[in-house]
């Protein structure tokens, strides 16, 4: 019994270079997040995050499918900006995207968001730039390439910069310590890096990067993003709420007493 677990165990790692959903891994919540809207010479474009993961898949030769990188990268963006520009629809060719993230799912998704990528149209091309585990711009796409990087990364490379490139403003995202980045990269190390990785690390993952990605596809920035403060708004309902809460057991109290 413990040969045929192992054996199943094996399959799941070896199905994950040719597949776009991880295997183990639950299916994707059902979720809402806003579109990014960007203009080309005036006409307003809606991506979403479908899109990133249907661009993805057709440079990969794979089924569209949400991953973590997928979601990093269009909440980082998205929130980025919402800072950057507010209320105005930014042109695609003024957004560009620093980070140091290197996966297919990451690369892609940012080439398709800042227009960079193949098969997009040259005249709306923000700025895409990834950063390697050396230090140094990635400039080598190639698979064997990618995946070096890839397999090196740490937690703290869940870092990104969103510039306005108009006035060379930017911001930075990085993915808080409550998501647990670092649980995610180690177990990803262990099932999908080490050689003869074993099953409980394997099932252990697709547990951790169903968990992981949920959070990036549910939460609000602020609970995503250490440099996202929690709107003022959102803090004085829970307290108009909390006070509301402390009154009603406070009358409750009174009337308990003057019935006595």
């Amino acid at each position: 019994m413990r040969k045929i677990f192992i054996m199943l165990c094996i399959a799941l790692v070896l199905c994950q270079s040719v597949s776009a959903h991880l295997p183990g891994a639950a299916a994707a919540p059902e979720f809402e997040l806003e579109s990014i809207i960007v203009s080309e010479d005036g006409r307003h474009i809606e991506i979403t995050i479908d899109d990133l993961a249907a661009y993805h898949g057709e440079l990969q030769g794979e089924d569209p499918d949400i991953s973590p990188a997928v979601a990093m990268v269009y909440r980082a963006v998205s929130s980025g900006i919402l800072e950057l520009w507010g209320d105005e629809i930014p042109e695609r060719s003024d957004i560009g995207l620093k980070t140091t993230w290197i996966s297919f799912c990451g690369i892609h998704s940012s080439w398709f968001i800042t227009g960079t990528g193949p098969d997009m149209d040259p005249g709306y091309k923000g700025k895409a730039e990834f950063i390697g585990t050396d230090g140094k711009p990635l400039t080598n796409m190639t698979n064997q390439n990618v995946r070096k990087h890839a397999q090196a990364m740490k937690a703290e490379d869940m870092w990104f910069e969103i510039t306005q490139l108009s006035t060379k403003r930017s911001v930075v995202r990085t993915i808080s310590d409550d998501l647990n980045p670092a649980g995610f990269i180690e177990l990803r190390h262990l099932a999908k890096v080490v050689e003869n990785p074993k099953p409980e690390d394997i099932i252990a993952f697709a547990s951790e990067y169903t968990v992981f990605r949920d959070a990036l596809l549910e939460k609000p920035d602020f609970e995503i993003f250490n440099e996202v403060e929690e709107p003022k708004q959102s803090i004085l309902a829970g307290g108009i709420v909390l006070a509301l809460i402390c009154g009603l057991g406070i009358g409750m109290i009174i009337m308990r007493r003057k019935k006595e």
